[in-house]
C-alpha cells in the first residue's frame, strides 16, 4: 500500500500549512497523513509563506528553539502531540496547549 493511498474519513488538517522540523523519518511518517487530512505539509516555510498564510511549525522534539525569523513573523512552534490530538479530535487542537516558544 503507497502513502498517496491514505484515505481520511475527516479532515482535521484542513486548509492548515504546516512545516515539520525533525529527521527525514519523522516527515516522512506525518506528511501523508497531513495531506490526506486536508493539509500542506512545505518543505521551507520562509519561500512559500506570506503573513496571511503562515504555517504552523511541528518539531519532533521539545528542544526546538524559535529561530529570528519565526520570532519576527510569530510563527507557532509546537510539539508532535498537536498532531496527535488533532487526529484524536478529527480537527485543528488548540496550539496554546502545545506551543513550545
Amino acid at each position: 500500500r503507497q502513502d498517496k493511498d491514505i484515505k481520511v474519513p475527516f479532515k482535521p488538517f484542513k486548509r492548515q500549512i504546516v512545516y515539520l522540523q525533525g529527521s527525514k523519518k519523522f516527515k516522512e511518517s506525518w506528511t501523508p497523513l497531513i495531506e490526506a487530512g486536508g493539509g500542506e505539509a512545505i518543505k521551507a516555510w520562509f519561500r512559500k509563506t506570506s503573513e496571511l498564510s503562515l504555517p504552523t511549525i511541528v518539531a519532533s522534539d521539545c528542544t526546538s528553539r524559535p529561530s529570528k525569523t519565526t520570532v519576527n513573523f510569530n510563527v507557532p512552534i509546537v510539539s508532535h502531540d498537536w498532531l496527535k490530538q488533532c487526529v484524536i479530535l478529527g480537527e485543528l487542537a488548540d496550539l496554546d496547549h502545545f506551543k513550545l516558544n
